[in-house]
């Protein structure tokens, strides 16, 4: 296992449920974190201590997933959205930019459609942009076709979809996509679920925020990105060469100075 800088853990309570997060960093400027369905923030500490000698660095675990409680209500986007943002009211933040990854990217959406009580938020940086046309709706397909398996194939097959999307990810990357799956295994597709029923494209029309859409060329969705990316007033496409999934892991020095690049500019003067 690698050395990493200890990151803080910590849990808030909200209207929505008892939420989790990490944290790193200080000041009242932060980039906030979500990850990819069914996975926790965990997967964000190699990429946290990159960032946090720059800015605040906050990832949460999606409600049902991780250290979060599950949503009391159906899991939505919606509802995800509003229980983070009921824990970043909380934290004495002046200013956020989001990031986020597939299911986390759909978060980062739902949180920069529309103003806010609260910190102002100044850009976003998004990767696995799910619109739903017809290659969004064959993605999420491969996801639904799990709950037809028992436990070991749907295990089995998360791992090999896992080893081939995320081009050059370690085997403790892998290992720790697993463990988080099986920590909510009984939900573990209520994320997918709630992106298959969100309005994104109406989520995007409402955003007038400078977005990078940073992806790995490799990733089972950068074909997604590509088309998605022209749909943000102010939108900006990296697709990473050699790269798959998971760049806050696998490329955390590339993908964080990307991530600095673009969003720091956009915070006011401290």
């Amino acid at each position: 296992m690698r050395d990493r800088e200890p990151l803080r853990p910590a849990y808030i309570e909200t209207s929505h449920g008892r939420l989790h997060y990490v944290e790193s960093g200080t000041g009242r400027r932060a980039i906030l974190l979500f990850h990819e369905t069914p996975l926790s923030s965990k997967v964000f500490a190699p990429l946290m201590p990159l960032l946090s000698p720059s800015i605040r660095v906050i990832a949460f675990d999606t409600p049902g997933y991780g250290g979060s409680s599950p949503p009391t209500a159906q899991p939505s986007i919606e509802g995800y959205g509003a229980a983070i943002w009921s824990a970043v009211q909380q934290l004495g933040l002046d200013e956020v930019a989001v990031c986020g990854i597939h299911t986390g990217a759909t978060i980062g959406v739902e949180l920069a459609s529309a103003e806010r009580p609260g910190p102002r938020i100044v850009g976003a940086v998004l990767s696995g942009v799910t619109v739903l046309d017809a290659d969004g709706m064959a993605y999420l397909a491969t996801f639904s076709e799990r709950d037809k398996l028992d436990a070991e194939g749907a295990i089995k097959k998360s791992w090999q979809d896992r080893k081939q999307r995320w081009v050059r990810a370690s085997t403790e990357l892998l290992v720790q996509a697993l463990a988080d799956e099986l920590e909510v295994f009984p939900r573990r597709n209520e994320g997918f679920k709630a992106v298959a029923s969100y309005d994104i494209r109406s989520a995007i029309d409402r955003i007038k925020l400078p977005v990078l859409v940073l992806n790995g060329e490799n990733d089972s969705m950068a074909k997604i990105d590509t088309a998605a990316v022209t749909l943000f007033r102010d939108g900006k496409l990296i697709l990473l060469p050699g790269w798959g999934g998971q760049l806050q892991w696998s490329a955390s020095t590339l993908y964080s100075e990307h991530v600095l690049e673009f969003l720091l500019p956009k915070f006011s003067v401290p």
